[in-house]
C-alpha cells in the first residue's frame, strides 16, 4: 500500500532529487514532491510550509545544507529536516544535527533513505502528539483554575474560546449556550485573528454581530443539537451553508442584507476556512450548548475526538458548578444538624461543613474549606481502609463504620460515620457527604470493659497455670506472657529470692534480645531488684538514663534499649518470695489501673512461687481467686445500677430470684454457675449506650429505641470473647427475645431461646413490673403474677411460667 508522503527537495541537480524520489517510492511512498535550488525558492516554500519532511542537498552552487538548516530553524518549523549529500565529514554531520537536522543520508547510500524518513516521521508524530497533550491538558488545567476560583459559566467560556485555538491550530473558536427557552443557541464569545476581523468587518462596514441561531431549522447548527451528535463540516459546500445560516441569524434591513449576500464569496474567501467541527454540549443526556472550531486546513478524526473531549470537560465543569450551588442548599439544610456533616467535591476537596464538625474537630469552616478531609486524619487507619472505604464511595454505594480522627489540638476522638456518593437522578456523582456521630465516651466504655474483661481473663489463665501444673518453670512463664500482653511491656523477668542465700536469681524472663541476666545472681538490696525485695516497696525508674549505677548490674542491658523499669516485690504470707520486672524502650507513663493490674499480678506470681513448695494452700487461693471474679462481676452490676438509679439493687434482686428458678427446675450447678454470672452481667451491654438515652426521663423515639436494643449485641461482643465466661453469655445476649420470635436482637422463638434466657425473661420481668419507675408507680403482686401469666405462650416459655407460679405459690404458703 503506497504512503503519501509531500516533501520538499532541496538539490540542485534535477537527476539526484529524482534518485531520492526513486529510493522512497521504491519503498511504498506516492511523493508529492516540489524541487528548489536558490535561497529565494527555498525561503518562499518555508512562508507557507505545507510539507511532511524536507530533504536538504549539503552542497549547492550559491547555497548550502547548513544555511538552510539555520533559515529552517529560525522560521521555529518541527518538521524532519534530513540532510541529503554526496559527502559529509562525521564532524560535519555531527555539527548538523547538533544545530537542528533530523539525520543525515550519503548520497552513494540511498538505502538508507526510507529508513531514515520512515524514523524521522514516526519522531515526529510522537512530538506532535505530545505537543497536542500538553496543550489539552494546559487548557483543561485553565478551566479548572477558573471554576475554583469561582468564575462563572461566562468566564469558564471565555477562557475556552481564548485559549482554545492554539490547542487546534484552527483560526476561530465559538461558544454558544441553548436560551432558556430552548429555542436558540446564543452565541456567548468568539475568537478570530484580530487582522481577518477588521478585514471582514470593513468589507462588511460593520462591526461582526453576535446572533442567536434558530435549533428548529434544518441547519448543521440545527442538527447538531437535536441530536446531540458531533456535525464534522469538511466541504466548500457546508462551510457555505453555515456563513448562510450565520447571516440569516443576523436581524438585518433588506438593503444591507443584499449586499451582505453579494459579499458573501468574498467572506468566505477571507475567512478561508476548509473545515468546522461542531461539537454538542451534553449534560445529563441533554444538549445544553455547542463549541464551533473553524481551521483553514481539514480537521482530522483525531483533532475531532480532541474536540469532543474538551467538550466534555466543559460540560463536567458545568454540571459542578450546578452541584456545588445545590451543595450551597443543602448546607444550609443540615446547619443546625447535631451531628457532624461534610460535603467534598469529586476531589475530595471540603466544600461544606456544619457547625457541629466545627465543634467536633476544632477547626473553623474557614480553616478546613478546600482542604482534604486528610487533615483530621489521626495515622490509625492505614491506606488499604482508606483505598476501601474510597473505592466503596465511589463504587455509587454507602461506606459505614467507626473513625478514629484527630482533632485540632491534637487529641483523638471516635466517629461513627457514613460517606456516601450524592448522584444525580441519572446515577452520576457529583460530590460526596459525610455524616459523623461522636462516639468517643462509648468506644472508651467499651474498651474500658473490654480491657477489664482481658485482664480478668488473664488472671483466670494464671489461675489455670497455677492451679494445674507443680512446674515453677510452667507456671512463671504464663505469668510473664500475661504479664507482658496486658501492661504493654517490651521485657519482663521474674527473680526468686534464696532465702539462705540471700540472693536473687532470674528464673524466667521474655522480650529480651541479648542474654541479659540469665546467669545474674542479686545481693538482697544490690540494684533495682534487690532494692525491691530489701524495701518490699515498687522501684519506678521513669529514666534509667538517670540511673546508670543501680541498672546496669548486667553488661548486656545496656544494649537492650530500655528507658523505664518497674520492679515489684513478690511477697506472699508476708515473706519475700521474689521480685517481677517490667521493661520498656520507650516512654511510658502509666495509669492507676496500670499500676492496680501489675499488683494483681505480682500477687498471683507470688502465688505461683510459693505454690511451688506450699501446695496446701493452692486450693484455698484459688477459690478466693473464684470469690475475687463473683465480687468484680457484682461489682460492674453494681456500676451498672449507678449509671442506671432506677434499676438499683435490680441486678441482686434478679439475680437471687433466678438462681431460685433454677434450681425449682431441677437444673444442675454447674448450669447454674453459669446462670449466675449471666444474671449479673445480663445488662453489661449497657455500658455501651449513651446516657442521655440510658437515663431519659420521658419515652425513648425510634431512633433511640435502635441505639437502646444493641445493648444484647454489645454484651455478646464483650462476653463472647473471655473463654470463662462464655457459657454465661446466653441472658445477656437473648433475655430480650420472646418466645412468639417478636424479640430481639435476633427474633429467635420457641425452644431456639436458650433456657436460661427464658428463665431471666420471666424474673425480669416480674421484677421491672413490682419496682416503681419515674413514669410510674410498682404493680401489685397479683397484678404482675396475672399479666406473666397472660404472656405464657406469648412474651414466655409456658413451662418457666408454671414453675415460677409454683415457686411464687409456695413463698406465698410458707
Amino acid at each position: 500500500m503506497d504512503i503519501p508522503l509531500k516533501l520538499l527537495l532541496l538539490e540542485d541537480d534535477s537527476l539526484d532529487a529524482e534518485l531520492n524520489i526513486a529510493a522512497l517510492e521504491g519503498e511504498g511512498y506516492q511523493c508529492d514532491w516540489q524541487r528548489v535550488e536558490t535561497k529565494k525558492d527555498f525561503l518562499a516554500e518555508l512562508d507557507n510550509p505545507d510539507y511532511e519532511i524536507i530533504l536538504a542537498d549539503y552542497n549547492l552552487p550559491s547555497f548550502d545544507g547548513m544555511q538552510a538548516l539555520k533559515l529552517f530553524v529560525e522560521r521555529g518549523l518541527d518538521i524532519p529536516f534530513i540532510l541529503v549529500s554526496g559527502k559529509l565529514g562525521e564532524d560535519t554531520a555531527v555539527e548538523a544535527v547538533k544545530a537542528g537536522a533530523t539525520d543525515y543520508v550519503l548520497k552513494d547510500r540511498l538505502s538508507r533513505l526510507a529508513p531514515s524518513v520512515k524514523r524521522a516521521l514516526k519522531e515526529y508524530e510522537w512530538r506532535r502528539k505530545d505537543r497536542q497533550r500538553a496543550s489539552d491538558q494546559a487548557l483543561f488545567r485553565k478551566l479548572n483554575q477558573a471554576a475554583n476560583r469561582g468564575a462563572n459559566i461566562q468566564e469558564l467560556i471565555a477562557v475556552l474560546a481564548d485559549k482554545t485555538p492554539a490547542c487546534f491550530d484552527c483560526c476561530s473558536a465559538t461558544a454558544y449556550l441553548l436560551s432558556a427557552d430552548q429555542n436558540y443557541l446564543e452565541m456567548q464569545k468568539a475568537t478570530l485573528p484580530k487582522a481577518m476581523k477588521e478585514q471582514i468587518e470593513k468589507l462588511l462596514k460593520f462591526s461582526i454581530p453576535s446572533v442567536q441561531l434558530p435549533v428548529s431549522l434544518d441547519t448543521l447548527y440545527g442538527r447538531a443539537i437535536r441530536s446531540g451528535e458531533t456535525q464534522h463540516v469538511d466541504s466548500a459546500e457546508g462551510v457555505q451553508e453555515l456563513i448562510q445560516a450565520y447571516i440569516d441569524a443576523v436581524p438585518m434591513p433588506d438593503k444591507i442584507k443584499s449586499y451582505v449576500e453579494r459579499i458573501k464569496p468574498q467572506i468566505q474567501s477571507l475567512l478561508g476556512i476548509a473545515s468546522v467541527g461542531l461539537i454538542p454540549l451534553t449534560d445529563r443526556e441533554k444538549t445544553i450548548g455547542l463549541l464551533e472550531f473553524s481551521s483553514r486546513s481539514s480537521f482530522s478524526l483525531e483533532d475531532i475526538k480532541r474536540m469532543e473531549n474538551i467538550a466534555g470537560q466543559v460540560t463536567a465543569i458545568l454540571r459542578r458548578k450546578q452541584a456545588e450551588m445545590e451543595i450551597a442548599r443543602l448546607a444550609e439544610v443540615v446547619r443546625q444538624a447535631s451531628v457532624a456533616v461534610a460535603i467534598t467535591n469529586l476531589e475530595g476537596d471540603l466544600v461544606y461543613v456544619n457547625p457541629w464538625f466545627e465543634e467536633t474537630s476544632g477547626y473553623s469552616a474557614a480553616e478546613v474549606l478546600g482542604e482534604n478531609p486528610r487533615v483530621l486524619k489521626s495515622n490509625h487507619h492505614d491506606k488499604a481502609f482508606y483505598r476501601k472505604l474510597w473505592d466503596t464511595i465511589t463504587g455509587g454505594k454507602t461506606w459505614h463504620g467507626a473513625l478514629l480522627n484527630k482533632r485540632k489540638d491534637g487529641s483523638l476522638y471516635h466517629e461513627d460515620a457514613s460517606i456516601f456518593p450524592i448522584a444525580t437522578s441519572e446515577g452520576e456523582i457529583i460530590n460526596y457527604a459525610a455524616v459523623k456521630r461522636e462516639i468517643t465516651a462509648e468506644v472508651e466504655a467499651r474498651q474500658q470493659i473490654r480491657q477489664q474483661l482481658s485482664r480478668l481473663e488473664a488472671l483466670h489463665t494464671i489461675d489455670i497455670a497455677i492451679s494445674a501444673s507443680m512446674d515453677l518453670k510452667l507456671t512463671v512463664n504464663v505469668i510473664l506472657e500475661q504479664t507482658q500482653n496486658q501492661l504493654g511491656a517490651d521485657a519482663v523477668d521474674l527473680l526468686t529470692l534464696n532465702p539462705a542465700l540471700q540472693s536473687l536469681k532470674c528464673v524466667a524472663r521474655r522480650g529480651f534480645k541479648t542474654e541479659a541476666l540469665i546467669h545474674t545472681q542479686l545481693r538482697l538490696g544490690s540494684g533495682l531488684a534487690g532494692k525491691a525485695a530489701l524495701e518490699r516497696e515498687v522501684v519506678s525508674v521513669p529514666d534509667l538514663g538517670k540511673d546508670d549505677e543501680h541498672f546496669m548490674v548486667a553488661p548486656e542491658l545496656k544494649e537492650e534499649g530500655f528507658v523505664a523499669y518497674w520492679g515489684v516485690p513478690l511477697v506472699a504470707k508476708g515473706q519475700v518470695k521474689g521480685v517481677l520486672e517490667i521493661f520498656h524502650r520507650t516512654p511510658r507513663e502509666p495509669d492507676v489501673e496500670w499500676y492496680s493490674f501489675l499488683n494483681t499480678l505480682s500477687g498471683q506470681a507470688a502465688i505461683a512461687i510459693d505454690n511451688a513448695t506450699l501446695f496446701e494452700d493452692l486450693q484455698k487461693k484459688n477459690e478466693e481467686l473464684r470469690l475475687a471474679y463473683d465480687t468484680t462481676l457484682e461489682g460492674w452490676a453494681h456500676a451498672l445500677e449507678l449509671r442506671d438509679m432506677e434499676t438499683e439493687g435490680h441486678s441482686r434482686r434478679v439475680t437471687r430470684l433466678t438462681m431460685e428458678l433454677a434450681t425449682a427446675m431441677g437444673l444442675d450447678e454447674n448450669a447454674r454457675h453459669h446462670i449466675r454470672r449471666g444474671a449479673l452481667l445480663h445488662d453489661i451491654g449497657k455500658m455501651g449506650i449513651p446516657d442521655h438515652i440510658l437515663n431519659k426521663p420521658g419515652p425513648l423515639t425510634d431512633e433511640e429505641w435502635d441505639v437502646m436494643r444493641k445493648h444484647p449485641s454489645y454484651a455478646y461482643e464483650m462476653i463472647e470473647s473471655i473463654s470463662f465466661l462464655r457459657p454465661a453469655v446466653d441472658i445477656p445476649y437473648s433475655h430480650h427475645e420472646k418466645w412468639d420470635g417478636s424479640g430481639y436482637p435476633l427474633g429467635i422463638r420457641g425452644d431456639a431461646i436458650p433456657l436460661p434466657a427464658r428463665i431471666f425473661a420471666v424474673i425480669d420481668v416480674y421484677d421491672a413490673l413490682r419496682s416503681d419507675r419515674s413514669y410510674r408507680k410498682a404493680w401489685s403482686e397479683e397484678a404482675t403474677l396475672e399479666h406473666i401469666r397472660e404472656q405464657s405462650g406469648k412474651h414466655f416459655d409456658p413451662q418457666v411460667v408454671e414453675a415460677f407460679l409454683e415457686m411464687m405459690a409456695e413463698k406465698r404458703g410458707s
